[in-house]
């Protein structure tokens, strides 16, 4: 037996539907689905309230090597098994101080192997995404942490993004901001890491940072 999925063809005029109104598929002339996007993709996970930012409050040098277990900002999931897990955003870093006439600057990331049961200093307070909620969850975040040695050696290091032309003559204000899509989820006792890369390090100084959302995931098959 066939089925036959009916649609309404729709014109220049919007239907304004009450809520819990039932409506049929809307289609256009030539028999397509009509598929918008009412709202930015991120807007209801935001709105949710679990979603947060964190970043160094001072200027740090960045590294001129691949680092092993030097970190310059450190999330550690604080969460119980089977808690929260968070999902990376995305990450930025910015260029607050140059000296040199030419100085780009990329981003490192280092993501645990293991569980960590100890957890790093709590030195940073996350803040919202969705303005007027203030940080109440596990998460610790921490500036200038060293890692373990699992973790802690240059294999375990990868970048994040690229690094963009020089926008001005001394690159104050360059910012690298990359949007990781949740490529990266950090589990209960699980750290990311990030570290940035120049090509001296007294050159330049730059703050560094991470979005993420908190949400229990289903368990993997």
């Amino acid at each position: 037996m066939g089925v036959v999925i009916r649609g309404t063809v729709r014109g220049s005029a919007q239907p304004n539907y009450g809520e819990g109104v039932e409506a049929p598929i809307a289609i256009n002339h030539r028999g397509e689905v009509l598929v918008s996007q009412g709202l930015p993709p991120l807007t209801t996970v935001v709105n949710k309230g679990s979603s947060w930012w964190a970043s160094t409050t001072t200027a740090a040098a960045p590294v001129i090597a691949i680092p092993t277990t030097a970190a310059l900002i450190g999330l550690y999931n604080g969460e119980q098994d089977n808690g929260k897990s968070y999902i990376i955003d995305s990450v930025f870093v910015i260029q607050v101080a140059v000296t040199a006439a030419i100085q780009n600057v990329g981003i490192l990331a280092n993501v645990s192997q293991a569980q960590i049961l100890t957890a790093i200093a709590n030195t940073i307070t996350p803040r919202p995404l969705k303005g007027g909620a203030a940080y109440g969850g596990a998460a610790r975040v921490a500036v200038g942490i060293t890692l373990n040695a699992t973790d802690g050696v240059a294999a375990n290091w990868f970048p994040i993004g690229t690094t963009p032309s020089p926008s001005n003559t001394l690159q104050i204000g360059t910012i690298v901001d990359y949007d990781v899509k949740g490529r990266i989820v950090i589990p209960p006792k699980g750290q990311l890491s990030l570290s940035a890369l120049a090509g001296a390090a007294t050159a330049t100084s730059i703050q560094i940072g991470i979005r993420w959302h908190e949400a229990i995931l289903p368990p993997t098959i």
